[in-house]
């Protein structure tokens, strides 16, 4: 945590009094350290399709500044699947995926959210506020099936 404090000083001039002496202090969390992680990667974490890392490039197009919104309409769905060679059904299926992992989150219909704890787009004071809102990332191993489940979670 970096501090910061502000210190405000009123001095009468004729006598050389202090009258008000005011001192804020401001804490503010600091970004933590980060490496690059690439999408196919974040695909093959959560075992997914290798055409995910697709999707997730188109829908970083479209996240919102600060809030990790993505509102997915048909024009947009359509665009997607165009960018991406392949069909609207295909794409619907990725965003199922995506939410079932926990990369996203469907928040309404058409609309869903990045996992802060993977994406941020924003600053960090509000990408801070978001992974902080109840937000959590989950990871499962199971020994005997030697299998590993990632899931990122949100509750009310």
């Amino acid at each position: 945590m970096r501090k910061g404090i502000e210190q405000t000083t009123t001095i009468d001039h004729q006598t050389g009094e202090i009258t008000q002496s005011t001192v804020v202090r401001r804490y503010r969390g600091d970004e933590p350290n980060y490496v690059k992680l690439y999408l196919q990667d974040i695909a093959y974490l959560h075992g997914l399709p290798a055409s995910a890392k697709d999707i997730m490039g188109e829908l970083l197009q479209y996240v919102s500044y600060g809030t990790q919104e993505i509102v997915l309409n048909k024009a947009i769905k359509d665009r997607i699947a165009a960018n991406i060679n392949t069909s609207v059904k295909t794409v619907d299926n990725r965003l199922q995926e995506l939410v079932k992992v926990g990369i996203i989150d469907r928040v309404a219909v058409g609309t869903y959210t990045l996992n802060p704890y993977l994406f941020g787009k924003g600053d960090w004071k509000t990408i801070s506020e978001l992974r902080n809102k109840n937000l959590h990332l989950k990871i499962e191993y199971d020994s005997e099936t030697n299998t590993r489940y990632i899931r990122g979670e949100a509750s009310e």
